[in-house]
């Protein structure tokens, strides 16, 4: 059997169960099991009979659990991240969170190490991506026990473990941030502590959850969706409480779903930020809403 073959009928199965992209999940599906790459569909290799973890993987798809969890890993701004079930998965989407806060990090001109806080962090996708291309000391903080366990393998992979700390917080009530919760880095700074606070929060509107695709809504965590009865409960949140985690000048960045942004960037303009702005995402949809604390 050739890998193109082989493709071509993963892609038929996948299709036949409701995958969107079969082709592209076939493909990835064969990358990771055996090894293959692109170049191989094209040029006709032979391969032998599927290993028994790709037909379990092809039999896992096909029920609806999704691809990355089937993997275990999954791409991020150029970098493979740990994924796991009970975890919500990374997406190209929130890429744009993590590039506005490196872009802000590297146009400052302090010598000091900045300081990054990551709310609702998940794997860690932002926060430590962010670590990894500005240099940054990163705070990230979850209510989860498999978001924070999955956070901390993913900062020893991305090899910033030493500039990170990875808290259990509950993003609704606890702001307060002990001295042995910070990084090495903020030693001797008194608060507020933070150069940039990110986050992906909930957002998704508690009726709109049944509504979402089944991979979403049998797979990924709840507590990692419901935003409330409008998707904006920890927008208001966030906009009232970050202010005195910032410094001044301080840049406040969240990712917000369809249709939200305009009333995200409201919020931080009551709440005083400056410089409000939109970002948008791969699909020319306000994904972003950034602001700056007054005062720098």
């Amino acid at each position: 059997m050739t890998a193109d073959l082989l493709r071509r009928e993963i892609a038929a199965r996948l299709r036949a169960a409701g995958v969107d992209n079969a082709a592209g999940e076939a493909a990835e599906l064969l990358r990771h099991y055996l090894g293959l790459a692109p170049a191989d569909l094209l040029m006709g290799r032979e391969i032998a009979a599927p290993v028994d973890e790709l037909e379990r993987a092809v039999r896992r798809r096909c029920s609806g659990v999704p691809l990355q969890y089937i993997l275990g890993e999954w791409e991020f701004c150029g970098r493979r991240i740990l994924c796991r079930e009970g975890v919500l998965i990374p997406r190209g989407d929130t890429e744009h969170l993590a590039l506005c806060a490196v872009d802000y990090l590297r146009g400052r001109r302090e010598a000091r190490t900045p300081l990054v806080l990551d709310l609702c962090c998940g794997s860690g996708a932002v926060g430590l991506t962010v670590a990894a291309e500005s240099g940054a000391g990163a705070v990230l903080t979850d209510i989860a026990p498999e978001a924070l366990a999955l956070a901390a393998d993913n900062a020893r992979l991305f090899g910033v473990s030493e500039r990170v700390r990875i808290c259990k917080k509950n993003a609704r009530t606890d702001y307060r941030f002990d001295r042995e919760e910070l990084p090495p880095c903020a030693e001797g700074t008194e608060q507020p502590y933070f150069d940039a606070v990110l986050s992906n929060p909930p957002y998704i509107p508690t009726e709109d959850i049944a509504t979402l695709d089944p991979t979403v809504a049998n797979f990924e965590p709840l507590l990692a969706l419901d935003g409330g009865a409008d998707g904006l409960d920890f927008y208001r949140i966030l906009a009232a409480r970050v202010p005195a985690l910032l410094r001044p000048g301080g840049l406040l960045a969240l990712e917000v779903g369809i249709g939200q942004d305009a009333d995200v960037a409201s919020l931080l303009r009551a709440a005083g930020f400056e410089q409000v702005s939109v970002i948008q995402d791969y699909a020319g949809i306000g994904r972003v809403v950034r602001g700056l604390r007054a005062g720098g």
